[in-house]
């Protein structure tokens, strides 16, 4: 049982990871293309404070 739930845990903290790295993509590309881009780390920043609230909840909806 402690096994299981220590899996569990490692699968959610990588899926949360996934998640964050995919959206940081998503925007790095649209910001390839615009015609005055921000730097790249506040793109990086923005996009992982745009998932981070769902992604947490994700993660302690399945904790609990």
């Amino acid at each position: 049982m402690t096994l299981g739930g220590l899996a569990i845990a490692i699968d959610s903290s990588f899926y949360d990871v996934i998640v964050d790295t995919e959206n940081a993509y998503r925007c790095l590309h649209d910001n390839k293309y615009c015609p005055h881009p921000p730097p790249v780390l506040e793109v990086v920043f923005a996009s992982c404070k745009e998932v981070r609230d769902s992604v947490f909840s994700a993660t302690v909806i399945t904790i609990l």
